[in-house]
């Protein structure tokens, strides 16, 4: 008796397994979703949104993040789990959740609830996938292609500020070239911070680094210059001063002898490093400042 009862009980267990498995419907497999269909794809005619399709899994499902920028401050984001169905070649969701990200000058970002629970679908067309959302107003379907010139097709157009922790990501997104320093060459002891992720729009880039109660955020930019410019300090410091570093003419600002904020030009382009901005007494030493340079680029380095 008990031997027929497990026998009962492991087969329901198998039937509530297959059961619970979503698989093709026409060739009863699971269902594998092409590359072509994962990663980033960009919005073509205003240069506005960027899409990413990431963790795609057996049951035909993908996670989907969409940013969206209305302003240099402000982004609409959008998270869910959407569907694929081979035979119609169209990603299907029904949990979307909508918000808008409001980015200070450090890169955070408060959050603002649109909606939750959001319908729609992605229809994979060539190299490009067509959005129609249920919740958003838009005039037409939004169309995201694989391939795009950020620099080319975006001048003079608001874009969204992308947060990621990939640089290939980043830089794609702004345009900009960009080398984060060398790990060896970031300050150590009390002012100890690790990389953390980027921050980028069209024409800047933004590295962010933490540890040790510290915060530092790098930023390059060929569009924006300067302490309130690129640095997007507003605060008042006891003292400004210049150091002169090899062929680099360095800004600094904070108590006069730590740096809370410094910003300069090098090798054609405008660079700002902000450090505990507002906290005099805590910031960057000039040795600290100049190794971050030369992590960056040492074709300015002390041979």
């Amino acid at each position: 008796m008990k031997k027929k009862l497990l026998f009962i009980v492991l087969i329901f267990a198998l039937l509530l397994t297959a059961c619970n498995k979503k698989q093709d419907p026409v060739n009863n497999e699971p269902i594998e979703i092409s590359d072509d269909y994962l990663g980033y794809f960009y919005e073509k005619i205003a240069g506005r949104g960027i899409i990413n399709l990431v963790n795609p899994s057996t049951d035909g499902s993908v996670d989907v993040t969409i940013d969206w920028g209305s302003s240099s401050a402000e982004t609409g984001h959008w998270e869910m789990k959407a569907q694929y169905d081979p035979n119609t070649s169209t990603f299907t969701y029904k949990d979307a959740i909508h918000t808008i990200r409001t980015y200070d000058s450090s890169g955070n970002y408060s959050e603002k609830d649109v909606y939750n629970n959001g319908t729609g679908t992605f229809k994979v067309d060539g190299d490009s996938l067509v959005w129609h959302s249920d919740n958003d107003e838009y005039d037409e379907d939004v169309v995201f292609s694989r391939d795009i010139d950020r620099k080319e097709d975006i001048v003079g157009m608001i874009n969204p500020w992308i947060e990621t922790t990939d640089i290939n990501v980043a830089i794609k997104n702004a345009g900009v070239e960009f080398e984060p320093p060398l790990i060896e060459s970031l300050p150590t002891g009390d002012h100890k911070v690790m990389p953390t992720k980027f921050i980028s729009t069209f024409g800047t880039l933004s590295a962010l680094y933490e540890g040790n109660d510290n915060e530092m955020m790098i930023r390059k930019s060929f569009e924006m210059e300067g302490k309130e410019g690129l640095a997007g300090d507003y605060n008042e410091y006891s003292k400004t001063w210049t150091s002169r570093y090899q062929d680099i003419d360095i800004n600094l600002a904070g108590d006069g002898k730590l740096a809370n904020v410094v910003w300069f030009d090098m090798n054609g382009d405008h660079y700002s490093i902000a450090f505990n901005l507002g906290k005099e007494g805590k910031g960057l030493s000039i040795e600290e400042i100049t190794s971050m340079i030369d992590g960056m680029d040492q074709s300015v380095a002390v041979k």
